[in-house]
């Protein structure tokens, strides 16, 4: 009855780390490490070139340092494609190394040493972690897993350099732990910057969806305020609100109106004055032409009284 269980439970669980090695991982080794070997002997010769050393030697030593300090970390970046099973192709910006990719990140995920590795840590293994991770948990992601790589290819780097050269300096331990901080403090400034790029990508692609949102709301809101403004606007000639007010001639007289004798009319009291001033000429008409016609029988009676 409990064999489902344990079954279930083997396959959320790694047992072995092994077991979460990339099929291609050693291969993406091979290319960094080489590839930062060969960066390091043209950068060797360049520098052998403008001080007038021998080229060729400077170049086969700094290649092979880079060499051996990319295959003990240089080219980590993420501890995911080793322990936490990511996918490779998905994730192709990320570049694997020997130390950090199999030791370091791995013991310190498995301890969750930090919120970053907690969070994978019950990813891997299929837990609902509580809570997302923060700007500030990216910020300082994989900063430990850097600095303690770099703290131990740093001695690895001064021991591979006595053996090449045969020769074993004084202050051996001096030497080893300044090179273990010195390459601590590369690392982890290198893991800084990159991560920072990460969040500045996020936020761009994050700024990126928002904008079309914002611009199609916007354009929305525009469209209703058009549409309701043609409206409003035969409702108002259809209603007669005296349109002519907010013209210059209404406002010159709504101005006038406050101290001179202007009297504001409606249309009602408008049209009776009319009338008014209709009737007053049709009456002086009459009179007029009551008056021609008087003159007109004088004129033709002889009689010269009025």
């Amino acid at each position: 009855m409990n064999t489902p269980n344990h079954a279930s439970s083997s396959k959320l669980r790694p047992t072995s780390f092994t077991q979460f090695i990339a099929p291609n991982a050693p291969l993406l080794i091979a290319k960094n490490t080489v590839l930062y070997g060969l960066v390091g002997a043209a950068l060797g010769g360049t520098a052998g070139v403008v001080r007038s050393i021998n080229p060729v030697q400077l170049a086969g030593n700094t290649g092979l340092r880079w060499f051996v300090m990319s295959t003990a970390f240089f080219g980590g970046s993420m501890l995911d494609e080793v322990f936490v099973g990511w996918n490779i192709e998905t994730d192709g910006d990320r570049i694997i190394s020997g130390l950090r990719e199999y030791i370091v990140s791995p013991i310190l995920t498995a301890s969750q040493a930090t919120r970053f590795h907690a969070y994978h840590r019950a990813e891997a293994l299929g837990i609902p972690y509580p809570t997302h991770l923060t700007i500030k948990d990216l910020r300082t992601a994989r900063l430990l897993d850097g600095a303690l790589s770099g703290a131990l290819g740093g001695p690895m780097l001064v021991i591979f350099q006595e053996i090449s050269t045969g020769l074993r300096y004084q202050g051996r331990s001096w030497r080893m732990a300044r090179a273990g901080l010195t390459c601590a403090l590369i690392t982890s400034s290198l893991q800084m910057i990159a991560n920072q790029s990460r969040i500045i990508r996020l936020n761009l692609l994050a700024k990126r969806e928002a904008n079309p949102r914002e611009q199609v709301e916007t354009e929305e809101k525009s469209t209703s305020e058009q549409m309701l403004d043609a409206l409003r606007t035969p409702m108002r000639d259809a209603g007669g609100e005296n349109l002519g007010e907010k013209s210059l001639p209404g406002r010159i007289l709504g101005t006038l109106s406050t101290f001179l004798p202007i009297q504001k009319l409606s249309d009602e009291e408008y049209l009776s004055a009319l009338m008014r001033k209709r009737a007053e000429v049709d009456k002086r008409l009459a009179e007029i032409e009551n008056e021609e016609k008087r003159i007109y029988d004088y004129a033709t009676s002889g009689n010269r009284r009025l």
